[in-house]
């Protein structure tokens, strides 16, 4: 679960600066004097993690400022803060009812599909309910063609699709053997610093900072059940993810879907545990001075004021904007038009450039391009139609599009986030560029997008 996704709204309302400022002034005697990063702790509540905190504080840091904003930009700052709340919540049940039989809640998750999963009171129903998610839709091919942005994990994909193939015909057993394996040396890779397999690592090495994995019923409880030693041999069947006990030969009745969906989940749990690794090594701690917290305030202030004054509006591309040359026409739409005719052109590098990444991570035109073709290359744009821009808050536009691919035609809508040059949202008017948000194919093609 990206906590992440909703942020780009808090800088609607022009006080990412502010609470950044306040959350700085807050702990400058500790950056100060700190010498070293402190060990990441599990978390006892999403609630606790970090992000979660930093845009809370952004939220109630606004609110303080309700009576200079306009009503609609007081409504978007609560509607915030209840989804921010309703997340959070989401990850706690899920693992109130999962959490002891070791699944774990992954950044990738569909929030409508988590709802349904957690919406019961009975753990094997919901673990039921877990299991058909991963089995009755392509959330797992969908899934592996994200972890093609892993450098260490491209080398291994070939295995872990014919890990797929066999997981629906039921080979259970395979798909338990190769995730293992792909586990092992996907970790040994991406933790250049300890060149160690999964399998190697004390549960305490399986947090991070800043990560829903390191729940306090994540990834490192987890682990303690994926390294646990068997030394006699058990016929019985088991339910466990028991890496030790199923690769030594000694726990030999493993061949069902829960152990295999079990080896999915952990397996993308340890995309989000890598990915959180990536943040941890492009952080840096940067001082500030009562100069900068001045400046800082003042230029929250002018910000309240402009997007005080802005106001949600739409416009129909087909009758508003007819005879207006490319320069003429809103920069959403010129984005949005070129990341349509690239997609069409299979210019994967240049489509690339359109997703909208995490601030601080580090990426190249090869990269981009690589995950560009990986998750668009089965999906052939053959022709398409812009309908309708929605500029639903002062960083965010929705986009309204007609997409004919595969020759299936679905009418969908394209998430635009506004990016500052310093990599933050910023609002529609300020410098920057357009970035697709959930750039993700199955994110705005699917059953229900498709028009019969």
């Amino acid at each position: 679960m990206t906590f992440t996704n909703e942020a780009p709204s808090i800088s609607n309302v022009g006080l990412d600066k502010f609470s950044n400022q306040t959350s700085e002034k807050l702990n400058l005697d500790t950056i100060c004097h700190m010498t070293k990063t402190p060990p990441p702790q599990p978390y006892g509540s999403a609630h606790d993690l970090p992000s979660v905190n930093k845009i809370q504080t952004e939220l109630n840091t606004a609110l303080l400022f309700s009576p200079l904003l306009s009503k609609d930009c007081r409504r978007e700052l609560k509607r915030l803060r209840a989804k921010l709340r309703e997340m959070t919540k989401l990850v706690d049940r899920f693992y109130e009812l999962l959490g002891d039989r070791n699944w774990l809640f992954t950044d990738d998750f569909n929030l409508t599909a988590a709802k349904n999963i957690v919406d019961t009171n009975n753990p094997l129903v919901a673990e039921a309910r877990l299991i058909d998610y991963y089995k009755s839709s392509d959330y797992i091919k969908f899934a592996l063609l994200r972890l093609g942005r892993f450098h260490e994990m491209q080398p291994r994909l070939k295995m872990a699709n014919l890990a797929l193939d066999d997981y629906t015909s039921g080979r259970y057993y395979s798909t338990v053997l190769v995730l293992l394996t792909v586990m092992d040396g996907f970790v040994n890779d991406v933790d250049k610093k300890s060149r160690k397999g999964l399998h190697a690592r004390s549960e305490d090495e399986m947090m991070v900072q800043d990560s829903v994995t390191n729940h306090h019923l994540g990834l490192h409880h987890a682990h303690k059940s994926f390294i646990k030693s068997f030394k006699k041999t058990d016929s019985r069947e088991i339910f466990e993810l028991h890496r030790h006990g199923i690769l030594h030969g000694t726990l030999v009745n493993f061949n069902n879907e829960i152990v295999a969906t079990k080896a999915w989940n952990r397996l993308f749990a340890l995309a989000d545990w890598a990915e959180s690794l990536r943040k941890e090594s492009v952080t840096v701690k940067k001082e500030t001075n009562l100069r900068d917290l001045i400046c800082s305030f003042k230029d929250t202030q002018n910000r309240i004021i402009e997007i005080n004054q802005w106001n949600p509006h739409e416009y129909n591309v087909d009758t508003s904007l007819q005879g207006c040359s490319e320069r003429e026409l809103p920069e959403v739409i010129v984005a949005c038009t070129q990341f349509l005719k690239h997609w069409s052109n299979f210019h994967w590098g240049p489509l690339g450039e359109y997703f909208m990444k995490q601030k601080g991570t580090s990426t190249t035109t090869g990269k981009l391009a690589y995950e560009a073709k990986n998750l668009y290359e089965v999906y052939k744009l053959e022709n398409w139609e812009i309908l309708k821009v929605r500029h639903t808050a002062a960083a965010i536009a929705e986009v309204d599009v007609k997409l004919i691919i595969n020759g299936e035609t679905h009418k969908t809508s394209l998430r635009w986030i506004r990016i500052g040059l310093n990599g933050d949202a910023t609002v529609e008017w300020g410098p920057g560029k357009w970035k697709l948000s959930m750039f993700g194919p199955g994110h705005f093609i699917n059953t229900e997008t498709k028009i019969v």
